[in-house]
């Protein structure tokens, strides 16, 4: 039986790359170790079947993007490793949202996370049986899927559809509320300052040094943008959230077209001080009391640690 890795999803090459390496890790979610070896399935020698405990996971708020899976990908999907790097990553975020949001994160034959009240991962291992030595692809039955699920989540529905693009849906709609309620919240805010204060607040227009832009065919980065305040009597200014920060141009630019992938990320700005650091930020116009609960809004939106620029 032979399987063309190159058409398979990121989430299906973790298994054969387990198998391989023993190990690999997923950035700002943790380690998963493969401690047994697979054994040979009793009706087919050419299936291989996870022991029970064979698998472990260990969070890690820290782990980093695993380079070798990232060669992994980028040599079984033939792509050039800037769009395998940013599939993983576009990976790793949308686990971080489900995660972030009580939802389980299913990885095919692996095993299940779940966070629980006390915001701690738990993983449960699949009880599946892996094909073909060579590829270890999936091939599971239903009610191994169910009993794995099941014991992670007691509310999980047994005819709940599995599909990729099923799941991208639900996160849109669950992404799109939360937006909303933010937007409302800093709508009505900004709505009770200006009536307080009986004020009218007037953009300033930033000084730009046109020999300091970097151009190319979609993108401007700018090296002296930024947002002065809207009135100096009040507490109302334009700032900047950063969510991504690179030391190489082309990993931003890569960094930026994966992010605007994600409807909550529409208005999102890549710029420059030094054309050493770059910079993925949104532009937010608000009270500064209000900075920390807007940092922590986008740092849950957009799965990473963020920080504020009010230059």
């Amino acid at each position: 039986m032979f399987i063309n890795l190159s058409n398979m999803k990121i989430e299906q090459l973790l298994t054969p790359f387990l198998i391989q390496n023993k190990k690999f890790s997923l950035e700002g979610i943790g380690n998963f170790y493969l401690v047994a070896e697979p054994i040979t399935s009793k009706d087919d020698a050419q299936n291989l079947i996870f022991p029970e405990n064979s698998i472990e996971f260990k969070a890690d708020k820290k782990a980093n993007q695993d380079e070798l899976l990232i060669q992994y990908i980028t040599e079984n999907t033939k792509k050039i490793k800037p769009l395998a790097t940013s599939d993983l990553e576009s990976f790793t975020m949308l686990s971080k949202q489900f995660l972030n949001l009580g939802k389980p994160l299913i990885l095919e034959d692996i095993g299940s996370l779940i966070k629980n009240k006390e915001g701690i991962l738990e993983f449960t291992q699949a009880n599946k049986i892996v094909v073909n030595k060579e590829t270890a692809s999936e091939y599971d039955t239903k009610e191994a899927v169910d009993r794995s699920f099941k014991k992670s989540n007691k509310e999980y529905n047994s005819n709940q559809p599995k599909k990729s693009n099923l799941l991208v849906l639900v996160f849109i709609i669950l992404t799109a509320i939360i937006i909303s309620f933010v937007v409302y919240y800093l709508f009505q805010k900004d709505k009770k300052d200006k009536q307080q204060n009986n004020t009218e607040f007037v953009l300033i227009e930033p000084q730009k040094d046109t020999s300091q832009i970097i151009k190319d065919s979609t993108i401007i980065v700018d090296s002296t943008l930024n947002f002065s305040k809207a009135d100096s009597n009040t507490n109302t200014r334009n700032f900047k959230i950063i969510v991504r920060n690179y030391n190489n141009l082309l990993q931003a630019k890569k960094g930026l077209y994966s992010l605007s992938k994600f409807p909550f990320a529409k208005n999102l700005i890549m710029y420059t001080k030094d054309s050493v650091q770059f910079y993925l930020a949104v532009p937010i116009t608000a009270n500064i009391n209000d900075t920390i609960k807007i940092k922590d809004s986008m740092q849950v939106l957009f799965g990473k640690s963020t920080g504020v620029d009010l230059e």
